[in-house]
């Protein structure tokens, strides 16, 4: 009987230090409930208020023509940004050789094995270059992908890059 009362203390103070830290957690639970959701509601409709307050408000011409005229020049810049023809490109020794192959190849798909076994590199070395190309747009590729039977061939941005740098 006496070995079971330090047992039976212990599990009482146990019972009761999580039952009041139940009770804690949920009393705090119910009042952020309680004073939250209002809160959240007031600044959400507070928001909405004034987000309709200002569509609804009447906008200056003048804002309305600058704004549509920066819109205008973020497009046009962007567009130039991604534009082949306008933005410099560093391209690896094996790609500009790849390349230049391929420019003096008149109409003619080739696959990375083919190109590794011209060049004397490696199937990898030879994949990365066109690969490199293609990112660039420099080549067009097969759609249907399989390793090393993917076929790849010359692009006008491809020809008008080696043409600008009289590479051909």
């Amino acid at each position: 009987m006496k070995a079971i009362t330090p047992m039976l203390t212990s599990l009482l103070k146990w019972s009761a230090k999580l039952i009041f830290s139940s009770a804690y957690s949920i009393f705090l639970s119910i009042l952020l409930g309680l004073i939250g959701i209002p809160l959240v509601i007031a600044w959400a409709t507070g928001t909405l208020n004034t987000i309709i307050e200002t569509i609804q408000s009447p906008t200056p011409l003048w804002a309305t023509i600058s704004l549509t005229l920066l819109c205008c020049l973020y497009v046009y810049l962007k567009t130039q940004s991604y534009s082949p023809r306008t933005r410099r490109v560093k391209l690896s020794k094996t790609a500009k050789d790849i390349l230049v192959f391929f420019g003096q190849q008149h109409e003619t798909q080739f696959m990375a094995t083919q190109l590794s076994k011209t060049f004397k590199i490696t199937f990898n070395q030879a994949q990365f270059a066109m690969d490199e190309l293609h990112l660039h747009k420099f080549l067009y590729a097969e759609s249907q992908y399989e390793l090393g039977r993917r076929k790849y061939w010359l692009s006008p941005a491809g020809r008008e890059y080696l043409g600008k740098r009289n590479l051909l």
